[in-house]
């Protein structure tokens, strides 16, 4: 008998293949409807945004998850949900400094905080 592998969340399947490189949108567009699309996006956001705070992602690496999650509306006929885009939004204004800052520190982190203390984790990891 085999030894069975443990089963990844829709969640985590999304992460790694963002991680490894682009995401095939087609796949993921087809698992959700417009209805779900939306949940899907605010679990991953929601999960990357924690997972980053708590020093378990490097910025680089939730960043490229936070624009995979966009990459799933780029020529689809909505818009990303909230809590999705704010936390897309933390991350972009992550990539560039002005006047010397740490644009990580001075505001993708403390968003963050922000966002994921007004947004209780409901995330679901099926």
């Amino acid at each position: 008998m085999g030894t069975s592998l443990p089963v990844r969340s829709p969640v985590e399947e999304f992460i790694e293949a963002a991680l490894s490189g682009p995401v095939n949108e087609a796949r993921y567009l087809g698992w959700y409807s417009t209805a779900t699309l939306g949940a899907f996006c605010n679990d991953v956001a929601l999960t990357v945004a924690q997972r980053f705070v708590d020093g378990e992602l490097s910025f680089d690496d939730a960043d490229i998850v936070a624009n995979r999650i966009y990459g799933l509306y780029i020529g689809e006929p909505i818009d990303i949900p909230e809590p999705a885009d704010s936390i897309y939004l933390a991350f972009d204004r992550g990539e560039y400094s002005i006047a010397g800052e740490d644009p990580v520190e001075q505001h993708t982190r403390p968003t963050l905080r922000k966002i994921l203390a007004s947004n209780p984790r409901t995330v679901r990891e099926s």
